[in-house]
């Protein structure tokens, strides 16, 4: 089992939950704010953490954790290595990896979809694609689900460019936006 936290780095237990072992890399920064397991039967040792986080923790007093990336094992959480292409400097925003909203794994073809600041992107094992982006260099709350058939559906903020959601069919290219989500003066959402 793993367990991950804004301010404490991903840990590991092999004894369900009565000791845990830290095993975010040293020297890394240490800020989980995604976690997924690859589902398929015969890949469930293969796990991702994505870092950084916009909102903070009760410890940072709500101010943000800029991240380092996505990370990837391979031996069921006990090592871990840095997805090329995004890692960043954690001192500066100089990435959109920098926040990583949320992550989840094909149950079909055991691709990574990676939701960042204003970005969709998928990982195959090799090649890191932009999927979905908001214009320029604007950012956005971001958010994924992938559904037991492979349809994936990816958010974003109602106020951003793209806002509402998205529809990838069986993992084929983002194409179709099934609505787009309004703020009422009530505080509620309404479909367009």
């Amino acid at each position: 089992m793993l367990s991950g936290g804004v301010s404490s780095g991903l840990f590991r237990t092999i004894d369900g939950g009565l000791s845990w072992t830290k095993v975010t890399p040293l020297g890394e920064i240490h800020n989980v704010s995604a976690l997924t397991q690859d589902p398929r039967e015969g890949f469930q040792n293969i796990w991702y953490y994505g870092t950084g986080e916009w909102s903070g923790n009760s410890a940072s007093l709500g101010s943000a954790y800029k991240g380092q990336g996505v990370w990837k094992s391979i031996d069921g959480g006990l090592t871990w290595s840095v997805i090329p292409g995004t890692d960043s400097d954690h001192t500066v925003f100089d990435s959109y990896f920098d926040f990583t909203n949320s992550l989840e794994v094909s149950p079909i073809t055991g691709e990574l979809f990676i939701a960042t600041s204003g970005r969709i992107y998928r990982y195959d094992g090799v090649s890191l694609n932009q999927e979905l982006k908001l214009e320029g260099n604007s950012t956005s709350s971001t958010d994924l689900v992938i559904t037991p058939n492979g349809n994936v559906y990816a958010s974003f903020d109602g106020s951003a460019s793209l806002g509402g959601v998205w529809m990838s069919p069986t993992e084929m290219a983002f194409g179709h936006k099934l609505h787009k989500m309004v703020r009422q003066q009530i505080g509620l959402l309404q479909v367009e």
